[in-house]
């Protein structure tokens, strides 16, 4: 398994940083579903930025390099 890190920008709340083991980056996705909506955060393998996740207010996934 690989190691991922979540890193949650200072965007009025706490900043936090999240990891976490899984064989996809996509895993990411089912730990963000447990954030507030619209928080953006990076995605980390190591020291490889992977980019960016934020799930909207209505649900829908925001993904970007």
């Amino acid at each position: 398994m690989r190691i991922f890190t979540l890193l949650f920008e200072d965007d009025g709340h706490e900043s936090r940083r999240i990891e976490f083991t899984g064989y996809e980056p996509s895993e990411a996705l089912m730990v963000l579903k447990h954030e507030r909506a619209a928080r953006r955060a990076t995605l980390w393998e190591s020291d490889r930025r992977l980019g960016t996740i934020m799930r909207s207010d209505s649900g829908f996934w925001q993904i970007s390099a």
